[in-house]
């Protein structure tokens, strides 16, 4: 068996595709890292059979879709088609390149990386710490994993600080008074981290000790402030109470802080001051708490959200450790999108006071129109959370969420309709108008949910006619009235966009090709000649020129593989399909296969190249297992190709010994060989009527045709 080559000049390192000792460290890192517990970090997933399911992140998903391998430590999802390792997963969920996530789970498995070799030339954040002020910020490297992991640990340092500042203050500090007043616990302040900023000058800038570089990360990430006037740095919350945000991975971002009485503040005039957008910090895409009530909403299967910092601690001071808050803003769509990745049922805890109905108000077609289980509780006697715990405990919000919490139609009727004159017809009028227009934008959306929701629509419908004393007839009319509104409007504002969005196969389209599939392998496993070759010869005989394709060869393809159109590659054929499916299957049988098939004879690009892999790793004494193989691509395009057509193949669900493979492989080597007999024999009979050959060699011809179709019967009747 020869070793595995490539004619392409193209071929990394001068020639060697594969570096032996990095594609080691890249299986380590694999192998060393559960796909389960990582996904489990960003979404919620259940066990079925032998794979787990849950919310797809990149789209709007209703029903799991997304389905992650622990075998084969790969997930997919079955809508958008996209699929990879752990590589791919934390490249897509978090922006990284790929040496940034094998660095990333390297870490997190405790693996330690080969230092790259020293460069001259750098093309990231300059190795010289950059000089203090804005003139230096330029420098600063943000974007880079190091980058980023420099500003995490500034802002871990700043609220270190400030925690410390806190626990420093003597409890006749009005802060301290503030905060018991509160009736927190002193655990809860830990577990927080609240923290004091105090009221001098350069606090921050002296505590740092200069550190110039630590300044710049401060000041990248909003902690810090600048002065052009007086060019240097300023605190933004000096005297305020400071309550640290995080993202969902514990990771410092942010910063919320409040004025107290009696502490002289640099900006009274704003009760509370949140952090500046920073390229960590966006209000609209972080909740309060997040970090610390994941693992109680996966037990619970709830969130509770409120709209306090206050709130949550005394939320979680009595045992509701699932609940989250806002951060002064009112629950948008990146919140929602969020917190479904999560499958839990999501309870909207509002203040009793009008504000908080009026912020929910503004939200409620958001709310309708997505395929959330939200629910909406109305605290009474204008109470917020913490002040309703306080004052009437834990059972008490917890009988008021199980009996008074509405979905969020009900709650619209319940507003919408609470003073309205039922005298005045124009206020009737508005306020039907209202509801109906939320229930029309909530049919638009949620087409797949009609039989979930109509019910619920049925009898608000019912409710309506009755308390507004229309007839059902008229309310139905309108309705549709609405929704073809809602339609149009949806239409205009997507026409342009359509066009340039992939769209996935629609259920008939899938199910055609299912059954295409399936066609093809039931040709491709039946007895005889004919109908292989018949079958195989329309598959091979391509409107793609094979020369052509020898052109996407080693780094050339997988460089370009996330990038080119893969029609250019035309359509694989059942038998490379099915081939390269077994191997991924029984890659001990990969010996006897390339005894028979070289890489160069499949002809669809990507399927030799995967081939050809197999076949290096092989060289390279590694074992071609599917998941080696994968690993070893970078291209996000490859790994998604390959999970797919191994989770399409017949091999899928199959649990067939080592002998049955063997006997699968031969019979897919003697169609090959038989297909190539049949193409051979087409030409040759050409030439064989041809007038340019003379009575010894139509003889010679004819022999060896003869023996070839004897050789290639033999084969075929020898029991393997």
């Amino acid at each position: 068996m020869k070793k595995a080559k490539r004619t392409d000049s193209n071929a990394r390192g001068g020639g060697i595709l594969l570096n032996p000792n990095f594609q080691d460290i890249k299986e380590q890192v694999r192998a060393a890292t559960n796909i389960v517990e990582l996904v489990s970090g960003y979404v919620h997933l259940i066990p079925r059979g032998r794979f787990y399911v849950g919310l797809c992140p990149w789209h709007e998903d209703s029903r799991p879709s997304l389905q992650v391998d622990p075998q084969r430590q790969t997930f997919r999802c079955w809508v958008c088609a996209l699929g990879g390792d752990v590589f791919s997963f934390l490249m897509k969920m978090e922006g990284l390149t790929f040496p940034e996530a094998l660095r990333t789970l390297a870490e997190r498995a405790k693996i330690e990386l080969p230092k790259p070799p020293a460069k001259k030339a750098y093309s990231g954040a300059s190795p010289k710490i950059p000089q203090a002020g804005p003139k230096g910020m330029a420098s600063l490297d943000t974007h880079s994993l190091e980058g980023k992991r420099g500003l995490y640990d500034a802002g871990a340092w700043v609220v270190d600080q400030y925690h410390q500042a806190w626990l420093a203050l003597p409890d006749e500090h009005p802060v301290k008074r503030y905060c018991a007043a509160r009736h927190l616990s002193e655990e809860m302040y830990r577990k927080f981290q609240i923290g004091f900023a105090p009221n001098e000058r350069n606090w921050l800038e002296r505590k740092s000790g200069g550190d110039k570089l630590l300044l710049q990360r401060l000041l990248a990430t909003g902690f810090l402030g600048w002065s052009d006037e007086y060019s240097r740095y300023f605190e933004r919350f000096r005297g305020r109470l400071l309550f640290p945000i995080r993202d969902f991975q514990g990771r410092t971002v942010g910063m919320g802080g409040r004025v107290i009485p009696e502490v002289e503040c640099n900006t009274p005039t704003a009760k509370y001051l949140n952090t500046p957008e920073t390229q960590l910090f966006s209000k609209h895409r972080l909740l309060y708490g997040l970090d610390l009530a994941r693992q109680s909403m996966d037990k619970k299967g709830r969130v509770l959200v409120m709209e306090g910092y206050t709130d949550v601690m005394m939320a979680h001071q009595h045992g509701f450790t699932e609940s989250v808050a806002v951060l002064g803003t009112a629950l948008g769509l990146d919140h929602i999108e969020m917190l479904r990745r999560y499958n839990a049922r999501i309870y909207l805890v509002l203040d009793g006071d009008a504000a908080g109905q009026k912020r929910t108000a503004e939200v409620l077609e958001l709310f309708v129109s997505r395929k959330v289980d939200v629910q909406i509780l109305t605290l009474p006697e204008g109470l917020d959370p913490a002040e309703f715990l306080e004052e009437h405990g834990a059972a008490a919000l917890e009988e008021a969420l199980e009996k008074n919490a509405v979905d969020a139609l009900t709650h619209a009727y319940n507003i919408y309709t609470q003073e309205v004159d039922w005298g005045n017809i124009h206020e009737m009028e508005a306020a039907l108008e209202k509801i109906l227009r939320l229930i029309a934008s909530g049919i638009r959306h949620n087409r797949e949910r009609m039989a979930e929701s109509s019910f619920r629509e049925e009898k608000l419908l019912q409710k309506l006619s009755f308390r507004f004393s229309v007839s059902e007839t008229f309310l139905r009319r309108r309705l549709r009235e609405l929704q073809e509104e809602v339609r149009r409007a949806e239409f205009l504002r997507e026409e342009n966009f359509e066009k340039f969005s992939p769209q996935p196969l629609s259920p008939p389209a899938r199910k055609e090709e299912k059954a295409l599939q399936s066609l093809q392998r039931e040709q491709l496993f039946t007895d005889g000649e004919a109908d292989f070759s018949e079958m195989a010869e329309e598959a091979w005989q391509e409107d793609f020129s094979h020369d052509d394709s020898t052109l996407w060869t080693g780094e050339t393809f997988e460089r370009a593989a996330d990038e080119v159109d893969w029609n250019v590659f035309g359509k694989m054929d059942a038998w490379q399909r099915e081939f390269l499916s077994l191997l991924f299957y029984a890659p001990e049988l990969l010996t006897t296969a390339r005894q028979a098939i070289a890489a160069q004879q499949l002809n669809y690009v990507p399927a030799r190249e995967v081939y050809l892999r197999m076949c290096e790793l092989q060289d390279d004494g590694a074992s071609p297992t599917f998941e080696r193989v994968m690993t070893s691509f970078e291209s996000e395009r490859v790994k998604s190709w390959m999970i797919e057509l191994d989770a399409t193949s017949a091999w899928a669900l199959s649990a067939k010994s080592v002998e049955e493979c063997e006997q699968v492989l031969q019979h897919l080597i003697q169609n090959y060989q038989t297909f190539q007999l049949q193409s051979r024999k087409l030409r040759d009979l050409e030439a064989f009527h041809s007038q340019g050959l003379d009575e010894e060699q139509k003889i010679a011809m004819f022999r060896t045709l003869l023996e070839e179709k004897r050789r290639i019967q033999k084969k075929r009747e020898t029991p393997h």
